[in-house]
């Protein structure tokens, strides 16, 4: 401790200041500037020199985008040129086939047309028809024939309702029962909800017409019943008109089967369910129930009803002057007279023949000659006179007749179509 004390109190010893180097210094500050000069420099030629290069490399692509534009345009003016008379070509060809369309769509036009109105042709003349009705006048039944020819070379899709209509009725025409019973039902299957009812019913009608004239009465039956309980109540007479003819040949047909109850009975549905009576068709139909009804009263001998239903039958229809509807009452008469002959009364009977004689304008001998429920006054005086005053030779033979067979009970009308 006394050491330190003693040594701090020795003298400082002074040292001398370095001598100044002007030269140095100035040539240390002319280094800087000129350093820092460079620096100002670059950077000025760099910012000079981004724009200018930007500059050029813009004029670069605008030259480079009008090379490649004049490059591509010769090109294709080239490559036009060289293809000039093929494009020509194929507008050409382009043009006549728009034109050669136009022309088709044209045609198909007028064919379409064309087609319309022989749809509607043939429609004004098919909607003419029923099922059930023959058509007699020759020019209409040439033109159902040439309908149904031209129809014929269609599919079964392919032809209308109207087609169809001519179809069935060149069967009935030509008694072709087993195509009416096809056209018939390729008819139905065609059939939509939206169809009118009376091309279905026109269809049915034809099915059991058919079934009919083949002998099938069994298949027939359920078909005419299907009919009446489908259209009976219709508003619609035409409908009506098929179900009151559905039922008279259904009747007729449960006769052929043997069922004379369910005969009987179906003539009564038709008596009941359509009177009052309606057109000229509905009305036949009824007489020609009544007309039936007799002729079955009379082989079941309830003559009272036989006797009953005759009188309503001339009092309600005696005095029609349709001459279809007098041919229905005539038949009536006839059959009347054969209910009167079992029953003995020569003079009934005869009256009856002469109402009967009266509405056809004739007596028919061979009818008369061949029914055999004559057979019990065949030979009384009086039906004899009768016969002969009428030009009826009664030595002549008369037609074979099966003694168990009922008698005719509307001509030609019992199950076959009308004629108009």
């Amino acid at each position: 401790m006394v050491e330190s004390a003693t040594r701090s109190c020795q003298p400082l010893i002074e040292v001398p200041p370095e001598p100044v180097n002007t030269t140095a210094d100035s040539l240390a500050m002319l280094s800087t500037a000129f350093t820092f000069g460079s620096i100002l420099l670059a950077i000025l030629a760099i910012a000079v020199a981004v724009p200018w290069a930007r500059s050029v490399a813009s004029a670069a692509r605008t030259e480079a985008e009008t090379a490649a534009k004049k490059a591509a345009t010769a090109a294709a003016l080239e490559a036009v040129g060289e293809q000039q008379a093929e494009i020509q070509l194929a507008l050409d060809s382009a043009k006549a086939a728009a034109d050669a369309a136009k022309q088709y769509a044209l045609e198909a036009n007028t064919l379409v047309f064309e087609i319309k109105q022989d749809q509607k042709t043939i429609k004004g003349i098919t909607d003419k028809l029923t099922a059930f009705q023959e058509p007699k006048d020759e020019r209409m039944r040439k033109d159902i024939k040439d309908i149904a020819q031209s129809a014929e070379a269609k599919s079964k899709r392919d032809r209308s309702a109207a087609e169809y209509r001519a179809l069935i009725s060149s069967a009935i025409i030509d008694k072709d029962w087993s195509s009416l019973s096809d056209y018939a039902q390729a008819m139905e299957a065609l059939f939509d909800a939206g169809d009118p009812e009376e091309d279905l019913a026109f269809a049915l009608f034809g099915r059991a017409f058919a079934a009919d004239e083949l002998g099938l009465h069994e298949q027939a039956v359920p078909l005419y019943r299907q009919i009446a309980d489908t259209f009976s109540d219709s508003e619609e007479e035409p409908l009506r008109e098929y179900a009151a003819k559905a039922l008279v040949n259904m009747a007729t047909a449960q006769g052929m089967l043997g069922e004379s109850d369910a005969e009987l009975e179906t003539y009564r549905e038709v008596i009941s369910k359509f009177s009052p009576y309606g057109s000229i068709l509905l009305q036949r139909q009824v007489v020609m129930a009544l007309g039936n009804k007799i002729g079955e009263l009379a082989l079941r001998r309830e003559y009272d009803e036989a006797r009953a239903t005759y009188d309503k039958m001339i009092a309600n229809f005696g005095k029609k002057t349709d001459s279809e509807i007098a041919i229905e009452v005539a038949n009536g008469s006839f059959n009347f007279a054969c209910a009167l002959a079992l029953q003995d009364d020569v003079k009934g009977a005869i009256e009856a023949l002469k109402d009967w004689q009266a509405r056809l304008g004739s007596l028919d001998c061979e009818m008369i000659l061949g029914e055999h429920n004559f057979d019990k006054i065949r030979d009384h005086p009086d039906f004899v006179q009768f016969l002969e005053e009428n030009g009826c030779d009664c030595g002549a033979t008369a037609p074979d007749s099966d003694p168990e067979a009922p008698e005719p009970k509307d001509s030609d009308e019992a199950a076959g179509p009308d004629s108009e």
